[in-house]
């Protein structure tokens, strides 16, 4: 009983990484604040596993957690490159240069100002 419930709590992880990266595409603050609750509950199930100590892996219990460790890096380039991408868009917006040490000089604009073209 125990193997059946730690492979559903990693298949259900894998699926909810899915489910997240195909949301992240959506740029609307609701589907990130969806996001954020997706992942807080596939963080709570698999630290549940791990509290629970050791379990007897089988085969489909490894692929799955394999599954997800390459879903998790997968999502996490996708929010990295999100992030450059908007940090980007801010600096063409607002920039007005680097300072002495490389960052971004960013220089507030009047309010209603927008990214639009």
């Amino acid at each position: 009983m125990q193997k059946e419930a730690t492979l559903e709590v990693c298949l259900h992880a894998e699926a909810k990484l899915g489910e997240v990266r195909q949301l992240l595409l959506d740029l609307r603050p609701e589907a990130v604040e969806r996001c954020q609750n997706e992942l807080q509950q596939v963080i709570v199930g698999l630290q549940r596993l791990v509290s629970q100590g050791s379990f007897e892996a089988n085969p489909r219990v490894i692929s799955t957690l394999l599954g997800i460790r390459r879903s998790a890096r997968a999502l996490k380039l996708q929010i990295e490159y999100a992030s450059n991408l908007y940090s980007g868009w801010i600096q063409l917006r607002l920039g007005a240069g680097y300072t002495q040490q490389g960052r971004p000089l960013l220089v507030a604009r009047e309010p209603g100002s927008s990214f639009e073209a």
